[in-house]
This record gives C-alpha cells, sequence and structure tokens, in this order.
C-alpha cells in the first residue's frame, strides 16, 4: 500500500540543533550533507534523511544503527537487503516529501518560480509543449510544473518508456507548489494531513 508522508518546514535549525541531529545519521551521509554550501539545502536533506530512518524504524522495526540505505545505479535510495520496501524522496522550499510502497515508488515536489519555457522543448513531448504554449501567461506555470513533477516522479519511480504500467497522481498541497507521485498501483492515496516541523526553511 502507497503511504504519502509531507512535513511543512516552520522554523530554521539552529546550527547547534543541526550538528546534534546530523550526528545521528552514518558518517557517509554526514559528510555529504556537510559539502552542501547552502545552509537550507543541507537542512533539507538531513531532515528528509531523519524522517525515512525513522519510517523505516516504526514500520519494519530495524533498530537505527543497523538501518542501511544504499543507491542504484541510477543514483536512487534503496534500503539494503530488502527488496520488498521501496521508498522515494524528493524536497523543495518548506516542504519534504516521502512515499513507500511495497513495489516501485516515484515521487517529485517543485515550488513554482519563473522558468525558461523553452526547457520545455527538451523534455516534453511535442504535443506537450504546443499544450503549453496554448494556456494563457498565468496557466503556463502551473501547467508545466504539474507535467514537469509528474514526468520525474515517474522516472523516479523506474519507468523508461510509455510501455510501462504506471500511474500518476498530482496533490494540491500549497498553491505555490507542485506534488506528483507514480506507482505501479492505482489506488494512490488521498493525503489526510501535513506534518508541521519546528523548522523553518524561508
Amino acid at each position: 500500500m502507497v503511504e504519502i508522508f509531507i512535513v511543512k518546514l516552520l522554523k530554521q535549525l539552529d546550527p547547534q540543533v543541526f550538528n546534534e541531529l546530523i550526528l545521528s545519521i552514518p558518517k557517509e551521509r554526514q559528510d555529504r550533507i556537510r559539502l552542501f554550501s547552502n545552509y537550507k539545502d543541507a537542512q533539507r536533506s538531513l531532515v528528509a534523511d531523519i524522517i525515512i530512518r525513522n519510517i523505516i524504524y516504526k514500520k519494519l522495526n530495524i533498530a537505527w544503527e543497523k538501518i542501511l540505505i544504499e543507491t542504484n545505479d541510477t543514483g536512487k535510495p534503496l534500503l539494503k537487503n530488502n527488496k520488498d520496501f521501496h521508498f522515494n524522496l524528493s524536497h523543495s522550499g518548506k516542504f519534504i516529501v516521502c512515499a513507500i510502497n511495497d513495489s516501485p515508488i516515484g515521487i517529485d515536489i517543485e515550488k513554482i518560480r519563473p522558468v525558461d519555457m523553452d526547457v520545455a522543448k527538451n523534455f516534453f513531448s511535442q504535443q506537450e509543449y504546443n499544450d503549453l504554449l496554448k494556456k494563457t501567461k498565468e496557466e503556463k506555470l502551473s501547467y508545466f510544473y504539474g507535467l514537469w513533477t509528474s514526468k520525474e516522479s515517474y522516472i523516479k519511480a523506474g519507468g523508461k518508456d510509455l510501455s510501462d504500467d504506471y500511474f500518476t497522481k498530482q496533490y494540491n498541497i500549497d498553491p505555490d507548489y507542485k506534488l506528483s507521485v507514480c506507482s505501479k498501483n492505482k489506488n494512490l492515496p488521498v493525503i489526510k494531513s501535513i506534518c508541521n516541523s519546528r523548522l523553518t526553511i524561508s
């Protein structure tokens, strides 16, 4: 069953708290997070890591120190030695999102910002690009990011071509964001609530 977890960051992490929290994850992840030049990006990455480890701990009853997360050839994170637990993470702006399932799953969230629509020429089909051009100025950004997150979630789920049997659903959690989830399970859930953390990233 697909489950979606959404955390909205409400307050920026004090550097001391950040340093305490980062010690709770493996040294390899600590080193990668500390490489971020942008403190906000480092916070989002750290919180995302803690979220999925907490989910694994609660769902699978695996001791925190025994949770081993690795990446495959495409860079997708996987729970080592457990082929039946699939998860995916994404974060943008104030939101960190996670989806879990017993089969491949993908999730993507993007904050809606101004974008050069020429980018769509390289990533959208000709029909999609034509549809984009027909939109009003106000509609274009919403359409662009809706399609973008749908494609990203599809790729992150493992989809490679149109013959793959995947289902995508968009969620309206905030007017300034687009969120899409992709799964082989067509019964994608309704989001009931959003967890507000004490962190804020403006």
